[in-house]
């Protein structure tokens, strides 16, 4: 039985994604001097981010990411810590996240410098990561005026070497060709946001245009899956959707918990401000490994598998948290109606955690046929094929019917264009038996 599998990750009509040598150069140099500028006024901004920590990021001030409100404030303080404590905290976050996209950046440039579509991540993730999303030179302004139109610009550069980025990913090109109008526009709308008109301003700046263009960003990647991409590229699309969908959809899933659950601007206590806060940084950062991992193609073929998982118990985690705050909120609501009682017993939290326990296995295989029913179809019909064969193979006596059903799952499960099986006795040579799929 033989069947030939053949595969390119670079197939005929690939276009050549690398830089010539004068471009190449270029490139290089234009990063690393990028890399100075952006890294050195993180490290000028510094002290001013220092001292921005130790106040309050009250309503009508300019504020910065992970500033406390006055209620935190007075709860950081109250937890017996100083504001020197979290202002060292602060600048850390932001040191250690700019440090994580800057070095995956790095490690891009280093690895591909002759790629152009991985040269534009290197330059992504420096930009966005060190200057837009963790950048302490965003603090310039503060006080200083001067600093207003360079920062802007900065940031501006920054979101726009992402969406150029999500663009082309990841072959380099437009896809569908008419997108790069698309693309220009939204360039044109960005840098007109910094022209000092407030009208004009608020028309290219607000939250209609993101979306429109969100959503068409969305579709032209869809677009590329379905139609253009190479299996390589899929897979490299598999990886930078899960980074950005883990990423920017646990940071909102924590904020919004701490702001819904915990009450409007989150916790007041040290340690949930410091636990909130950390585990939105550390998500922010699975942007970069992910594409760092996509862009370099290690071990992409183990996406499948990891997407598999991250769904399963992704489900998993999300059904039984809400079973167990069921169960809770159930027994305490009927605790309260009968007896009056509002603090809620013992047994109940050992209940409903020993029930949670029991759960786990039965409900983590029924949540993993029901995926793979609905997102790996083909290998769950090949995994029934084969094991109803090894069902059949334990009790069928006649060789004719056995070698035919043998051929057939063949055909099913792997799809090969022919299908040839040779049997050998100790007196002849039997004919093969063929079958075209």
């Amino acid at each position: 039985m033989n069947a030939t599998t053949a595969f390119d990750s670079t197939p005929p009509g690939t276009s050549d994604t690398r830089l010539r040598e004068r471009w190449l150069l270029l490139a290089r140099a234009g990063w690393i001097a990028v890399a100075f500028v952006i890294m050195g006024l993180d490290v000028y901004a510094t002290p001013v981010l220092f001292h921005q920590f130790h106040l309050a990021c009250a309503q009508g001030n300019v504020c910065v990411n992970y500033q406390l409100i006055p209620a935190q404030l007075a709860g950081f303080q109250a937890s017996g810590l100083s504001l020197d404590v979290y202002a060292v905290y602060g600048v850390a976050v932001y040191s250690i996240g700019a440090l994580v996209y800057a070095a995956m950046a790095a490690v891009i440039f280093w690895r591909r410098p002759d790629d152009r579509m991985a040269m534009l991540g290197a330059y992504t993730l420096l930009i966005f990561g060190a200057a837009t999303v963790f950048g302490a030179l965003n603090v310039l302004p503060i006080g200083n005026g001067t600093w207003a139109l360079p920062v802007g610009l900065a940031l501006n550069m920054g979101t726009l070497a992402f969406y150029a980025f999500f663009c082309l990913f990841p072959s380099g090109h437009f896809a569908p060709i008419w997108f790069r109008w698309v693309a220009l526009a939204w360039v044109l709308g960005s840098l007109a946001s910094l022209v000092p008109y407030p009208s004009l301003q608020a028309l290219v700046g607000g939250t209609l245009p993101f979306v429109v263009f969100f959503v068409a960003l969305i579709c032209s990647q869809v677009y590329r899956y379905r139609r253009i991409s190479t299996s390589v590229q899929r897979q490299q699309t598999k990886w930078v959707v899960l980074g950005f969908a883990a990423g920017m959809g646990g940071f909102l899933a924590v904020s919004g918990f701490s702001n819904i659950v915990l009450g409007p601007g989150g916790p007041t206590t040290a340690p949930g401000i410091l636990l909130v806060q950390t585990a939105m940084a550390a998500l922010l950062c699975l942007i970069p490994v992910s594409i760092g991992i996509a862009i370099l193609r290690s071990g992409l073929w183990e996406m499948d598998r990891l997407i598999n998982r991250t769904l399963v118990y992704g489900s998993l985690t999300a059904v039984l948290a809400l079973v167990y705050f069921a169960c809770v909120a159930g027994f305490q609501a009927l605790a309260q109606a009968l007896t009056g009682a509002t603090s809620l017993p013992a047994f109940v939290i050992v209940a409903s955690t020993l029930l949670i326990a029991a759960l786990f296995n039965p409900l983590r295989r029924r949540i993993q046929r029901l995926i793979d029913r609905r997102f790996y179809r083909r290998k769950y019909d090949a995994a029934k094929t084969l094991a109803g064969f090894s069902a059949t193979l334990r009790t069928e006596t006649d060789l004719a019917h056995l070698t035919e059903h043998l051929v057939g799952v063949v055909t099913d499960t792997m799809q090969p264009a022919q299908v040839s099986l040779w049997l050998s006795t100790s007196r002849s040579q039997e004919a093969p038996r063929d079958r075209d799929a």
